[in-house]
């Protein structure tokens, strides 16, 4: 099954939430992203029925960017509000793989983001001192 953003993203902030981890629009755009493409590798499906857009920061689904935008870099303290229009229910996740498939994610983003804390950020040109000098590197330009 194919679902609204809004309801992945519902999904993401009360997960995130029991979890006790704030999430915030860019975060919750990669999130829900990067779990639309491995439904796409693992179910051979998409997760969400609507487009990303390509921005500057990474792929975005525009409606669910403006649903969060009040929160700018803050946590997002509220949750999407789209309703069903047969019965005027906020559409839920209902598929059990996904389920497991969103956790997965939420727990790996937030792994990530937390080593690339914990990593010591080097210097660009250090490692430009390390290299072979016979040996140009990508973005260097010629001599």
């Amino acid at each position: 099954m194919v679902y609204d953003g809004r309801a992945i993203a519902n999904f993401v902030l009360d997960y995130c939430d029991r979890k006790g981890r704030p999430v915030t629009n860019l975060a919750l755009q990669k999130i829900v992203y990067f779990c639309h493409v491995w439904s796409l590798v693992q179910f051979k499906q998409p997760l969400v029925k609507h487009k990303f857009e390509a921005w500057d920061y990474g792929p975005v689904l525009p409606y669910l960017h403006r649903e969060f935008k009040k929160f700018d870099r803050a946590p997002i303290k509220a949750r999407a509000t789209q309703l069903d229009p047969l019965d005027g229910s906020i559409p839920r996740i209902d598929d059990a793989r996904k389920i497991e498939m969103l956790s997965i994610f939420a727990d790996g983003f937030f792994q990530a983001q937390e080593e690339l804390r914990r990593t010591p950020q080097k210097d660009a040109d250090e490692d430009k001192d390390k290299r072979d000098p016979n040996q140009p590197g990508f973005f260097d330009k010629p001599q």
